[in-house]
């Protein structure tokens, strides 16, 4: 039976950074009014699968870049939904991640990221970006990872993909799950560059002493990234001097 503490603090996660109010028109306040109840019937809905099946709209907000991005508006047992299965697998999901992967983790930030590119004493710092990256996400691939784990089990994997029930392929922003999951999906990726190099989201970035690294890097990346259905948006290349970054 899913742990009452998860569902707990998941509410509480939720209550602090819930947004515009989804299609189930409920509102924190509601749930406040009787949390024991809500708290009964969302383990119910967990366990049963009841979940993703309300309809998900779209807002526009800026992300951490300050670029208008179409967000998923979730009701509110499922953003609740998501986060209980965040708080499941988050802890295995960290051992993976090296640490010089930046976003979505505690603690961590853009500006500790920039921290960690200049303690190399860089010339250059290459900036690259992933095309859409989280729309052309293979979920089978990533499921395949997912269950190649022996902690997580098909259950746990089942529930998932009913939180992304709404979209065929792809991780949906504004879902809880989908920035935790878009670093599992890069892990290949990230360990490709054991140095002078740093990721936040679909951003990397990479410590240069000379131009001339840029065109390895880049082919490097390429190739790897073409095996994940993935590829660099060229238009937003930028190789720029550490002095400015």
């Amino acid at each position: 039976m899913l742990n009452s503490l998860i569902v707990k603090k998941a509410f509480r996660i939720i209550r602090r950074n819930y947004g515009c109010p989804g299609s189930d028109h409920l509102s924190i306040k509601d749930i406040k009014r009787d949390f024991s109840y809500h708290a009964k019937r969302i383990i119910e809905v967990y366990e049963k699968d009841r979940f993703g099946t309300l309809p998900v709209r779209k807002a526009e907000l800026l992300d951490y870049n300050n670029k208008p991005r179409d967000i998923y508006v979730y009701c509110l047992y499922d953003k609740w939904i998501q986060q209980i299965l965040r708080l499941q697998i988050e802890p295995i999901v960290e051992k993976h991640l090296k640490d010089y992967i930046f976003g979505y983790r505690r603690k961590l930030n853009m500006l500790k990221l920039r921290e960690y590119i200049r303690s190399f004493n860089p010339k250059f710092i290459l900036n690259l970006d992933i095309s859409k990256f989280y729309d052309h996400v293979d979920r089978n691939y990533l499921y395949n990872n997912l269950l190649a784990n022996p902690e997580i089990t098909q259950e746990i994997l089942n529930k998932i993909d009913l939180c992304f029930s709404h979209i065929p392929n792809g991780l949906p922003q504004g879902n809880v799950l989908s920035p935790m999951l878009s670093n599992y999906y890069l892990l290949g990726v990230d360990s490709m560059f054991k140095s002078k190099y740093a990721r936040f989201s679909d951003d990397m970035f990479f410590a240069l002493d000379d131009q001339e690294e840029q065109n390895d890097i880049i082919n490097k990346l390429s190739s790897r990234l073409k095996t994940l259905n993935l590829s660099i948006n060229f238009e937003k290349v930028i190789l720029s001097d550490a002095k400015n970054f």
